[in-house]
Parts: C-alpha cells; sequence; structure tokens
C-alpha cells in the first residue's frame, strides 16, 4: 500500500512520487494526464498539491481529509465533480477556473457564506447542508446558478425566516431542495404548502416527492383556505375509488 510521506510537523502531503504510486495501486494510469478521476479522500492532508499534471481529471475525492482552504485546482478545467465533504473549510473559493463543474459536495465544513460560486454556469448539484450558515441572504449568490437543479441546505443555522421564500423562489431550476433542520423552516407558516406553490418546478422537497395533487391541494389552499382544500382532497379520494372500481371489474373480465 501507498504510504503517504509527511513533512517535518508530522504532516501528511501529496508528493508526485506518492500521487503515482497511488493511481498504481488503484488500478489507475501511472501517466498523470490520462486519469480522469482520483481519489484522495481520507489522507489527512491540510492543502490541496501537486495536482498540476491531473490536467484531464473529471471527478476528484478530497473528502474526509483536514483542508481548511480551497486552493490548487486552477488547473483542472475539466473538473465535472468535485467532493470536498467533512473538511474544515470556511471559504468557497478557487473554483472560478472550473467552469465545467457539474456537481459539487461542500457539505460538513464551516462555509457561512456563498460567495464564490458564481462562475459555475453549468453546475447542476450543489450541498451545502450541515455548514454554518444562519443568514440566508448570504446564498444570494445561488440566483445566479442558472443550471442548479438539486440543492442541499439543510442542517445550518438559518433563522431569518421572512427571507427565506423570496429567495427560493427566485431560484427557478430548483427541482430537488433539500432544507429540513433549519430554524427558520419552524417558523414558516404552512412550511410545505409554501414552498410547493411558490417554487413551480420544485418535484422533491425536504426528503419527499412532490406530486400533481399535493401541488393542486397547495394552490386550493391559497386560493380558499382548509375548507377549499378540504373539498378538493375529497374529490380526489372519490376519484380514486371510482379508478379502484373500475380496475376491479377488469380484472374480474379478464379472469
Amino acid at each position: 500500500m501507498a504510504e503517504i510521506p509527511k513533512d517535518g510537523n508530522g504532516v501528511p502531503y501529496l508528493s508526485s512520487e506518492y500521487l503515482k504510486e497511488l493511481c498504481e495501486e488503484k488500478g489507475l494510469y501511472v501517466q498523470p494526464h490520462l486519469n480522469e478521476r482520483l481519489y484522495l479522500h481520507f489522507k489527512a492532508i491540510k492543502k490541496i498539491q501537486g495536482l498540476q499534471p491531473y490536467v484531464n481529471l473529471k471527478a476528484l475525492w478530497l473528502e474526509n481529509n483536514m483542508l481548511s482552504s480551497i486552493q490548487g485546482l486552477d488547473h483542472l478545467k475539466n473538473l465535472t465533480t468535485l467532493y470536498l465533504h467533512h473538511n474544515s473549510i470556511d471559504k468557497i473559493e478557487g473554483l472560478s477556473n472550473l467552469s465545467n463543474l457539474v456537481t459539487l459536495n461542500l457539505s460538513f465544513n464551516r462555509i457561512k457564506t456563498c460567495d464564490g460560486l458564481q462562475e459555475l454556469k453549468k453546475l447542476k448539484t450543489l450541498d451545502l447542508s450541515n455548514n454554518m450558515f444562519t443568514d440566508i441572504n448570504d446564498c444570494e449568490q445561488l440566483v445566479e446558478l442558472t443550471s442548479l437543479t438539486n440543492l442541499d441546505i439543510r442542517d445550518n443555522q438559518i433563522d431569518n425566516y421572512k427571507d427565506v421564500l423570496p429567495l427560493f423562489e427566485r431560484l427557478e431550476t430548483i427541482t430537488n431542495l433539500q432544507l429540513a433542520g433549519n430554524p427558520a423552516c419552524r417558523l414558516i407558516s404552512n412550511y410545505r404548502r409554501q414552498f410547493i406553490l411558490h417554487m413551480a418546478n420544485l418535484s422533491y422537497f425536504d426528503e419527499k416527492p412532490v406530486f400533481d395533487q399535493e401541488r393542486q391541494l397547495a394552490i386550493a389552499f391559497s386560493e380558499g383556505g382548509k375548507v377549499a382544500e378540504y373539498d378538493l382532497k375529497k374529490k380526489f379520494e372519490e376519484q380514486a375509488k371510482v379508478t379502484q372500481s373500475l380496475d376491479k371489474n377488469q380484472k374480474i373480465r379478464e379472469f
């Protein structure tokens, strides 16, 4: 097994020799430029370095290390997938050249604002869960991510509940949103209904799918309150009974 070198203070670091040995061990190419993926998770490294020759990487695993900053990635312009979760990163930086990035995982870090994402125009999946966000307005830059469809920002400390829905309403491309675990969620009246109503493309919200009937019920509630919602729900139930009856008769005829 390739043994990661350590500096004079006993801190592991990425040397070119070690990276080549690791690639060989993992069944990858010894020639750096031939590799499209690289696994550097659980290495206890504090700095991203030595990756200059790996210019054709498309996927890079750097989670579960001791990283406090994002650096040394500027040349990886072909990167589409980057995993940086479970580190000690406190600022989103060093990503402006990664214009082809599609998936970015920054969960379980110490991030407080979304600055540093504006150039990622192809980004579709972003995980910011379990960080240190407190003010949803610090996530304003999310509006600039026009390809974003999957956003996970649950289990932070966002509490300015009056500003939450107005911001997410502007994220028109989002289809999957995970927001649970923030204090604001408990303070927003009719929480789930409101998000389904104001985010037209939402198909999955807080670990539950959003079906067409639920959206229609949310609209009914917004227009006529609980009475309108109840009446529509009864209508759906009656339609379901009719459908079940027809299906049952069809099976009997087929038998």
